[in-house]
């Protein structure tokens, strides 16, 4: 009986131990089954910081099934992590380890490089590793539970470590909707992945409300070498970046629309520094809540938008300029237009073209006026010159025309009358006066050529004209075609006897370089001795023409030389 006393408290004294070790590892004093999974994985995920020690779950007891338990290890930067396996190490043997293990990987996440996989009642070596993390994670299957183990670690500096420390690439984001991408990388992160060659690994966490899910899509995405995968990639994690919560990895050239299990979601985006500028990617996820069984036919809420994809997005996601449903319905039919302020340099810039423009056409049109007029001065110059040399031209070919002083004088004596030359005495020259006769070359001197209607009869008189008389010839000759055609009306008007006027000899130039020598027309011999005061009269008076500009037309009958007019 007494041995039955001493048993029983033996096992109340055994209970209140294993009780009192239960609670000073933070496991509550309940039975394993109804514990949460935080509770049940506490030793593990937890352990002892103060000791540095942590232990397979439910320690010193068996590590119960269906047990799934993480745990990061992290130390200061420039330090490494080690940690050592003691007192016992069992776990359900398994050649591939299978079905219970222990998984640690060096760095700080479930897609970190693997050191190894362990299993069975052989202890592990001493782990070290590379920097400062290490992730771990014991799982178990639903049936037979072993001992588990007992680990401590410590954190050591890092005698091989050269490069300057250098934050964790990592971004949250939560809310109804937002955009993130490559192009939120900070410039520092950049230059220190190509300064010391390390790879790009960069990871955002997006949170939503409970009750949604996060639906993700790329309007933009590309990578430097798509399908090796080791070289650059982007992989998609649920609320674990672990491979047993990795919902998709894509390395290739096409990725698709994803959509979580949860309310949580983690993106990596992975570039090794040769890879990594020309890879970029810009992705827009959005908070969805999938079909309910509402009343009636709804799946919505009034206060939600049915994007016809088994899910729903909140209404104000509606014609906000971002494609948040998967078929683009949200953007059907909106009248909304995104105005963009202009900058102050791009007005500075379209002032400066417009003024430039105008400056352009301002001269462009004085420069053509310019042209324009001197175009004109030019013509009108040429056109002038042309008009006085065929008006030269036209009086080279006009047999001269007697003034009305002149015409009284010679009907006064008679001298017209008859159709007779008369011979003019001047100084020392005496010339005869005689028809125009056409030559090939220039009226020539030569020789009396006689007028079938005219004949030389001797001299009559001699008719003295005074100088102003002779400058009215001038002015007649020079008078325009107008003034001409109402002299010869004035002149078909008179009563007077219409004077038969003979051409005159006129020496031109090509007569003055005339090689063939001119023989002159001896005029009948006069009477010495003055003429009688009272029948004999003189006049003579000489007129030079100025010489008219050459023309393109008739080079011939230019004149450089002033031309002997004598007038009867």
């Amino acid at each position: 009986m007494g041995f039955l006393v001493l048993g029983l408290i033996a096992l109340v004294m055994m209970d209140n131990c294993y009780s009192t070790a239960k609670s000073a590892l933070g496991v509550p004093q309940r039975s394993v089954s109804l514990l949460t999974d935080e509770e049940r994985c506490y030793n593990f995920s937890i352990g002892d910081p103060y000791k540095k020690e942590f232990y397979s779950p439910g320690y010193p007891a068996k590590y119960p099934a269906k047990a799934d338990c993480i745990l990061t290890l992290k130390a200061d930067y420039g330090q490494i992590i080690r940690v050592d396996f003691r007192d016992h190490f069992d776990i359900e043997p398994h050649k591939d380890c299978d079905y219970d293990y222990l998984e640690i990987r060096d760095g700080a996440h479930g897609y970190s490089p693997v050191l190894a996989r362990y299993c069975g009642p052989n202890y592990p070596p001493v782990i070290t590793s590379s920097e400062s993390h290490i992730w771990m994670r014991f799982r178990s299957d639903d049936t037979i539970e072993y001992a588990g183990f007992r680990a401590v670690y410590q954190f050591l500096p890092d005698i091989s470590h050269k490069r300057p420390y250098q934050g964790a690439c990592s971004f949250e984001m939560s809310g109804l909707d937002g955009s993130f991408g490559s192009k939120d990388i900070p410039d520092e992160i950049l230059n220190y992945t190509i300064s010391y060659g390390v790879p790009l690994d960069c990871t955002w966490v997006i949170t939503v409300d409970r009750s949604q899910k996060i639906q993700l899509s790329f309007p933009q995405y590309g990578l430097a070498k798509p399908n090796e995968c080791d070289m650059n990639f982007i992989e998609i994690f649920g609320e674990k970046t672990d491979l047993q919560h990795r919902i998709r990895q894509f390395c290739g050239s096409v990725i698709e629309v994803v959509v979580s299990k949860t309310n949580v979601l983690h993106l990596r985006f992975f570039a090794e520094a040769s890879a990594m500028k020309k890879s970029s990617f810009n992705a827009l996820f959005t908070a969805v809540t999938p079909y309910r069984e509402l009343e009636g036919d709804a799946k919505c809420l009034p206060s939600e938008f049915d994007c016809e994809d088994a899910v729903c997005i909140d209404l104000s996601l509606r014609c906000n300029g971002r494609v948040n449903c998967r078929f683009r319905y949200d953007e059907d039919n909106c009248k909304v237009e995104v105005k963009k302020p202009m900058s102050s340099s791009s007005i500075v810039i379209i002032l400066t073209v417009f003024c430039l423009t105008l400056f352009g056409m301002c001269f462009s049109c004085i420069y053509n006026c310019v042209r324009k007029l001197k175009a004109d001065h030019h013509d009108y110059q040429t056109r002038r010159s042309r008009s006085r040399e065929d008006r030269l031209d036209v009086l080279d070919a006009t047999p001269p025309r007697l003034t009305g002083p002149q015409k009284r004088l010679l009907s006064s004596k008679g001298g017209a009358s008859n159709g007779a030359v008369s011979i003019v005495e001047g100084s020392d020259e005496v010339f005869q006066h005689r028809s125009r006769v056409p030559t090939s070359t220039s009226r020539s001197l030569s020789s009396p050529v006689d007028h079938p209607h005219h004949t030389i009869v001797g001299l009559e008189r001699h008719v003295s004209v005074k100088d102003d008389d002779i400058d009215d010839d001038r002015g007649d000759i020079d008078e325009e075609d107008d003034d001409d055609d109402e002299e010869e009306g004035e002149e078909e008007s008179s009563d007077e006897e219409t004077v038969e006027m003979v051409d005159h000899a006129c020496q031109t130039r090509e007569s003055l370089f005339n090689n063939e020598p001119i023989r002159p027309s001896i005029p009948p011999r006069l009477p010495t001795g003055p003429p009688p005061p009272s029948s004999s009269f003189k006049a003579e008076k000489r007129i030079e023409i100025a010489p008219k500009v050459a023309s393109s037309r008739s080079s011939a009958s230019s004149k450089s030389g002033p031309d002997l007019v004598v007038l009867q």
